[in-house]
């Protein structure tokens, strides 16, 4: 099987897919095994104050965390290992600001956004 590049799979998406993933007003993204960010709602878009082609196959770790590998302890690297959803709490020091994150797995061959 061939995998898809992250941009053949946001052009899979459809307008009306995007609409609804943009009305959440939790910023929120959809993130490959490998943390790579496939596609992300309005709202990340405002909170990473960056232009949706400057967020997208990029690590979730390098934007939001500025870091080059996942923190420790990484609810996405947790909830790889149980395929469960998982939380934390999350401290963004460049923000001053504590973060709920869940995080819940796609079980899916191949991810349809």
């Amino acid at each position: 099987m061939i995998k898809r590049t992250s941009e053949e799979k946001v052009k899979k998406a459809s307008p009306d897919r995007q609409t609804t993933f943009d009305s959440i007003q939790d910023p929120t993204m959809f993130l490959d095994t490998g943390f790579e960010i496939i596609t992300v709602n309005e709202a990340l878009v405002s909170f990473l104050g960056l232009p949706r082609e400057k967020i997208m196959g990029n690590s979730c770790f390098t934007l939001v965390h500025r870091t080059n590998k996942p923190l420790d302890p990484c609810p996405i690297m947790k909830m790889m290992q149980t395929k469960k959803r998982e939380e934390a709490e999350v401290y963004l020091d460049e923000r001053g600001m504590w973060f709920s994150v869940s995080v819940d797995p796609v079980l899916a061959d191949d991810l349809i956004i």
